[in-house]
């Protein structure tokens, strides 16, 4: 029943995405005229359907990395090394050239084919005219017949006549050649579509969003898009692959699996003309994504195509705070300079010289945004932290998020504020990726909502109108706390960002301001208001202790299963005068347990519902 459901919502799925298509189809025979008011664009050197599609989602003008990135790429074909503040329109500064370059590749492709069928007809012309100038020639013809037919026939025979069926609406169709990948050797298909281009992103959420913000722009082309990431199931994404999609956005563990697997549309890697790294410095950070490096070396195989392909290396910081991993660039010194890191970076991804360096950042010396605030709050104690945050929640209603080193404090903090009836969403790495897809449409959708979550959240995310970002722990690195910080006053919007510092933070924190040139002029402090902090632990406290209760019960509970469970499987007979001496007792205890827990949580809820009161200094 359960699949026939999946079956069934998944051809409902099919024929919306189909109904889409067809609407936009019709969309795209509509005249559309170029006004006064577009020409920046077209200035940008956009393609009429791009404009179009650009103009319809609202940008009337681009941004600064925008105007500072595009004409270059478009025109001049160079690569760029791109850094921006988040949200600055980084996405489409390589977006739109990807799509450009392969509007006018297919174009060409297009021109090419059409030339060659033309010079085709032309050679069967000039034959069928030598042919009634002289009847004799008739025998040659016949002859070049028969031997198109032989070499037709010798093609069918070859690899032992094998026809292989592949999905997707390809039909009955040749494999011509056979290339090795790593230890798989991989089928190429004769008449496959190309794979032209592919983005490289650190996080799966950061993936969808650039996929759903180039399927926005690309909607009035006939580019196709598709994801390739952790949290989808294999023959998914196998599926969508073997229709031969032109771009490929993906995360580098689930491209390198689908490559090693002998992924025939990913075997064309090697021959990409447009390759993006969006949060390069993510991407090479050190202990994270050891495939990419794999993954680049393997795409960087050929040198000739190497030189062709046009590279975009995209980032919140163009500087690294720390130095290259060893496995990424064979570093020695551990105090390589900012250019000679950077450098080692760029010959890694491939990236030609001359390319264009952007770096808008160097404008703001401390890497944010004109409109975020920036403060500061130390605590005593590190449970000091959590009557902070519920504080501070009180106090500044609106879109918060707050970021944890840990996905233990995040689900920690998630269970007690869920007491506090903060209604939290968490987010973190080992949650399935509907989950914290659902989790982030929730946070996005109302207007007073609270998300906790780990760095999972603080890359390229665009979630409209945070008003606070709150570091219930100071981040490690100093691109984490622009990046988390990012997620705050963007598009000109005033934001506040609040780093909670407990006593052994305190030198990594300092390490932080040395590195933004913040040394000098320390954060600002966030004032709290201690005549109401009474109150404030007191809820806290007890919401904590209902946490450790529950926690409790759920341990007990699954004590009392498990010793079941392993006398059953051991065929042990527990003696009726055991079972109710030790019911007896357990069950007195548990009663108890849950009769404390009630009266804490009624408690508590009347104490949610009191305003706070002000104690006397």
């Amino acid at each position: 029943m359960m699949k026939e459901e999946s079956k069934s919502n998944q051809n409902n799925d099919e024929n919306k995405n189909e109904n889409t298509e067809e609407n936009i189809e019709e969309t795209k025979d509509e005249p559309f005229e170029i006004t006064p008011d577009m020409i920046i664009w077209k200035a940008m050197y956009l393609p009429d359907p791009i404009v179009r599609a650009v103009w319809e989602l609202g940008f009337q003008t681009p941004t600064a990395i925008q105007l500072a990135c595009l004409p270059t790429a478009m025109k001049g074909r160079k690569d760029i090394v791109g850094a921006a503040e988040t949200g600055s329109g980084k996405t489409l500064a390589f977006g739109i050239p990807i799509l450009n370059g392969i509007l006018k590749d297919k174009e060409f492709e297009l021109k090419k084919l059409k030339q060659n069928e033309e010079e085709s007809e032309d050679s069967d012309d000039a034959d069928d005219s030598d042919e009634n100038n002289d009847d004799g020639h008739t025998s040659n013809k016949k002859q070049r017949v028969e031997k198109k037919a032989a070499v037709a026939e010798e093609d069918s025979d070859d690899s032992g006549g094998q026809m292989e069926d592949f999905g997707g609406g390809i039909g009955r169709v040749r494999v011509f050649d056979v290339v090795e990948l790593g230890n798989q050797k991989t089928k190429i298909i004769k008449g496959q579509k190309k794979l032209r281009a592919l983005i490289i992103t650190p996080t799966r959420e950061l993936a969808v969003q650039i996929e759903k913000h180039l399927k926005a722009v690309a909607k009035y082309t006939d580019i196709s898009i598709c994801l390739v990431i952790g949290g989808m199931a294999a023959p998914k994404q196998e599926r969508i692959l073997s229709k031969g999609p032109d771009i490929v956005i993906g995360t580098p563990g689930r491209l390198w699996e689908m490559i090693e697997g002998g992924n025939s549309h990913l075997s064309q890697i090697k021959d990409i003309r447009y390759l993006a790294l969006d949060e390069t410095d993510r991407l090479l950070e050190k202990g994270h994504f050891a495939e990419v490096r794999t993954l680049l070396e393997h795409i960087n195989k050929d040198e000739e195509k190497k030189r062709w392909r046009q590279n975009f290396v995209f980032s919140a910081t163009l500087t690294l705070a720390h130095d290259l991993p060893n496995r990424l660039g064979n570093l020695k010194s551990k105090k390589k300079k900012e250019a000679m890191k950077l450098d080692k970076l760029l010959s890694l991804v491939g990236v030609r010289p001359k390319a264009k360096v952007v770096d808008l950042t160097t404008q703001v010396r401390s890497l944010k945004p004109a409109s975020l605030s920036e403060m500061k709050l130390y605590s005593a104690t590190v449970e000091d932290k959590d009557y902070y945050l519920y504080y501070f929640l009180r106090h500044n209603p609106g879109r918060t998020l707050v970021f944890c080193n840990s996905i233990n404090n995040v689900r920690r903090l998630t269970s007690v504020f869920t007491l506090l009836e903060t209604n939290p969403l968490p987010l973190h790495a080992q949650m399935h990726q509907k989950q914290r897809l659902k989790h982030l449409e929730r946070f996005s959708s109302l207007d007073n909502a609270l998300l906790i979550a780990t760095d999972v959240a603080a890359r390229g995310l665009d979630i409209p109108h945070v008003q606070h970002v709150v570091h219930f722990q100071v981040p490690r690195t100093s691109e984490n706390y622009v990046h988390r910080s990012g997620r705050t006053a963007r598009a000109s919007r005033e934001g506040l960002s609040l780093i909670l510092i407990e006593p052994e933070e305190a030198t990594t924190y300092r390490k932080l301001c040395s590195t933004l040139k913040k040394d000098k002029n320390d954060l600002p402090d966030y004032d709290v208001d201690m005549r109401i902090f009474a109150a404030i632990k007191q809820r806290v406290n007890l919401a904590k202790a209902i946490e450790s209760l529950e926690h409790r019960t759920k341990r007990e509970r699954s004590d009392k299963s498990w010793m079941k469970q392993m006398a059953e499987e051991a065929d042990l007979v527990i003696s009726e005068s055991d079972q109710d001496s030790d019911s007896g007792s357990a069950a007195q205890s548990h009663s108890q347990l849950l009769t404390e827990l009630k009266n804490k949580r009624k408690e508590l809820t009347k104490l949610i519902a009191r305003p706070f009161k002000r104690s006397v200094k």
